[in-house]
């Protein structure tokens, strides 16, 4: 989806994060990739481009105002997100890996993942049908 947003999984405690992006943090990982499921979801973008204001580029801006579910650790939905989650990071990460650069930037990274990945991923097209 046009602007769709896309989230990876940021482990290093000496990362720097952008002032565009948005980080959250977790202390555990199974809630962490759950969240990466639902901001991966091109259903997600498809709901929320009707009520998220956008910019020039229809790019879907303060994804952060959304009202997501706290998890659930017991929630056997909240379970499958997570699994989906941890498959697509693994996915997003190798789409990464293709651009041959360690730690690319993210003007690098945006494009590959919004524009490649995510569409034509099986993961990512499954995920919140």
């Amino acid at each position: 989806a046009k602007g769709a947003p896309t989230a990876t999984m940021v482990s290093d405690d000496k990362a720097i994060i952008d002032t565009k992006l948005y980080q959250e943090s977790s202390q555990d990982q199974n809630e962490a990739y759950s969240l990466l499921a639902i901001i991966n979801s091109i259903t997600l973008a498809k709901v929320a481009i009707t009520f998220c204001p956008t910019n020039w580029s229809k790019d879907i801006r303060h994804l952060h105002k959304l009202p997501i579910p706290e998890f659930d650790p017991n929630n056997p939905d909240h379970a499958d997100l997570s699994r989906l989650g941890r498959r697509a990071d693994v996915e997003a990460e190798n789409a990464i890996a293709g651009l041959g650069d360690p730690v690319p930037s993210v003007t690098k990274a945006r494009p590959v993942l919004r524009h490649e990945w995510q569409p034509n991923s099986g993961v990512a097209r499954g995920l919140l049908r």
